[in-house]
């Protein structure tokens, strides 16, 4: 494992890898002579959540013997930072920041897949909104605006970038800057910036709220990079070669906590749930625009997908072996 100095841990941040009704299942052996397993959690507000905060509402992570402390972070770069100062256990992450983490020299795994997109809405998470009559429909029109994402170098990021560069504009001859995503639709509305990558469930509050005001330019990753795994969370390999079985343990709750969620799509209970950690009420919840695929298994084409999007602009030198960065518990 690569040694965390101040200096890695600055370069890391700014570099972007800177969001019970079931009955108990049999404790595995490994912890017949212990009590509960402890877990130190970092996770991301936003809706691609969703399962992990069933497992915890369920009791699925309780049936696996585990005592499960969640902490909520900035965004995946700060999280993958305190993982590697041995802060969490596991962390939540955009694969953007494992992949940059990984080129970096720093041993991260992923152990289970969180969320991901299709070819468009409503398999979605994120968009790129704008103020209407702001005359911002392509990326042509972005030149000399000033846009805003949550972390710079991560997801969001690249997605605008790729965006703008698609649609006959430049990035490099845009301002962007960071805004953190419940700030984003005030910003925007502020003329403070023109144009915001902004995630679930901040974008559809954002319309709900001034629908006469915004609109969609774009629908951010699914337009840019379709069927891609969008986010994971992760350990680092030293952390996995002691404790590998309470990973596998997670990752089996978080598995039947997926099916769960997808299955209840739409039930109050669910909704109720989303409510309490991303902070809106329950009705705003029931009415998103958009929803994450929740999926359990990540596949090293997708990241390949990424890996060569990142390399484009700059964040890797080369590509790295995907397959690699994939533990056990997280393959197909």
């Amino acid at each position: 494992m690569r040694t965390l100095t101040r200096r890695l841990m600055s370069r890391f941040i700014a570099g972007g890898v800177a969001s019970s009704c079931l009955t108990g299942l049999a404790a595995p052996f490994v912890w017949a002579q212990s009590n509960m397993a402890k877990l130190r959690v970092g996770y991301v507000p936003v809706i691609d959540t969703t399962a992990f905060f069933v497992a915890q509402s369920q009791g699925f992570f309780k049936e696996e013997r585990l005592d499960v402390e969640a902490t909520p972070v900035l965004g995946g770069g700060p999280a993958l930072s305190a993982l590697a100062a041995a802060q969490f256990e596991l962390a939540m992450a955009t694969v953007t920041s494992v992949l940059l983490g990984a080129a970096q020299g720093f041993d991260f795994r992923i152990v289970t897949a969180v969320a991901a997109v299709g070819s468009g809405p409503p398999d979605e998470i994120a968009a790129l909104l704008v103020r209407k009559g702001g005359g911002i429909k392509r990326g042509s029109d972005c030149q000399g605006k000033r846009c805003a994402v949550q972390l710079l170098n991560n997801l969001p990021w690249l997605c605008l970038r790729l965006w703008i560069d698609s649609t006959g504009g430049s990035s490099s001859k845009v301002s962007i800057v960071e805004v953190p995503f419940p700030q984003m639709s005030d910003a925007l509305l502020g003329n403070r910036v023109d144009l915001v990558a902004i995630n679930e469930p901040f974008l559809s509050a954002a319309i709900r709220n001034a629908p006469d005001k915004v609109e969609i330019a774009a629908w951010s990753i699914s337009q840019t990079l379709p069927n891609t795994i969008v986010a994971s969370f992760n350990a680092t390999q030293e952390y996995l070669d002691k404790h590998g079985e309470v990973v596998h343990a997670f990752s089996r709750a978080y598995k039947k906590a997926v099916d769960w969620t997808v299955e209840n799509k739409g039930n109050p209970v669910l909704e109720e749930l989303i409510s309490k950690f991303t902070r809106l009420p329950a009705d705003q919840v029931r009415s998103l625009m958009v929803w994450p695929k929740f999926v359990k298994s990540v596949d090293p084409v997708s990241l390949d997908t990424m890996a060569r999007a990142m390399q484009r602009y700059g964040l890797l030198k080369s590509l790295p072996d995907s397959a690699l960065l994939i533990y056990d518990s997280a393959r197909i």
